[in-house]
């Protein structure tokens, strides 16, 4: 007796060349046709549901340039590390800075939810302060190992634009994203608070798949042919450490929609949805696929009567 693992393979190949035949030709077509609809479907709400989360989250990153506690807590900060150069703060001066960091805490919790940790980075690059106090703390950012970040070079060139895409951030050792919005005082450029976005929100969002059965999944793959999003068959996998083929992904960016039968990740033949989204001035490509053993399969047991004398 087969494994139900040996079966569902065997039963697609039988399937598959009963499909092939001129008499059942117009049934694969159909078949084919609906699996691709039904991707697209499922595409296209993975991509309203990006769009709308990353325009969320930039709104909110907008906000801080308007925000006063943001601004005088920055300013404090540059104060104080100005005056530290020249003497070492007085024991009531450094208690008066831990229960503002405290209270900025509290502030940044209540206001500033969809982020990982907020930086506040003078114009030479230094951190002055920040609410995760990880390995940039207190560190210049365009100094060092932290100069090979793509923050750090986006900082470089005094940015206009505020949006850093997705990369590994060896400091928080995992995929980070940012929104660098400027801190002015009138129209001089103090420096920037940097916002930085985990990637765990997105990665929930498209580890979501049942209504592509078992074997559908949805993922993102940037520029690099990296994978954005985690896999929802193999989900020990580490985002942005899968690459995928470079004759695959090349060809769908240059297509920029479309539908594709490939050799996936895993080996297996499945059918693809695809579409490029720009997103805040970065181009992802999002994929919406399911193994063409199960399409087939499923097809079989729905039509098993019709099929099985065939067969």
């Amino acid at each position: 007796m087969l494994s139900a693992t040996l079966q569902r393979p065997l039963l697609a190949v039988l399937v598959t060349a009963l499909l092939a035949t001129s008499v059942w030709a117009s049934e694969a077509q159909d078949l084919q046709e609906a699996t691709y609809q039904a991707l697209d479907r499922v595409r296209e709400d993975k991509r309203t549901q990006l769009a709308a989360y990353m325009e969320r989250i930039r709104l909110r990153a907008g906000t801080v340039r308007e925000d006063p506690e943001m601004h005088n807590y920055f300013k404090i900060k540059q104060r104080y590390w100005q005056l530290q150069k020249e003497a070492p703060a007085p024991p009531e001066v450094q208690q008066t800075i831990d229960v503002l960091k405290d209270s900025m805490r509290e502030h940044v919790l209540s206001n500033y939810q969809a982020f990982y940790d907020i930086l506040f980075v003078d114009r030479s690059g230094f951190v002055l302060s920040s609410i995760r106090e990880q390995g940039e703390y207190h560190q210049n950012l365009l100094e060092g190992k932290l100069a090979t970040t793509a923050l750090s070079q986006h900082l470089r060139g005094e940015p206009k634009k505020s949006f850093v895409d997705y990369e590994f951030y060896w400091v928080s050792d995992e995929p980070s994203a940012f929104f660098v919005e400027p801190m002015m005082d009138g129209d001089q450029l103090l420096g920037w608070f940097v916002l930085q976005c985990a990637f765990n929100k997105i990665n929930t969002m498209f580890m979501r798949g049942e209504e592509l059965g078992q074997t559908g999944e949805t993922f993102l793959v940037n520029r690099q042919h990296q994978m954005l999003t985690g896999s929802r068959l193999r989900p020990g996998d580490s985002t942005l450490l899968r690459t995928l083929a470079q004759e695959n992904i090349a060809s769908k960016f240059a297509a920029r929609q479309g539908h594709k039968r490939v050799t996936d990740y895993r080996g297996y033949t499945a059918l693809t949805s695809f579409a490029v989204c720009s997103v805040l001035g970065s181009e992802w490509l999002l994929v919406a696929k399911i193994d063409e053993d199960e399409v087939i399969t499923r097809y079989f047991r729905e039509h098993a009567q019709a099929l099985q004398p065939a067969l």
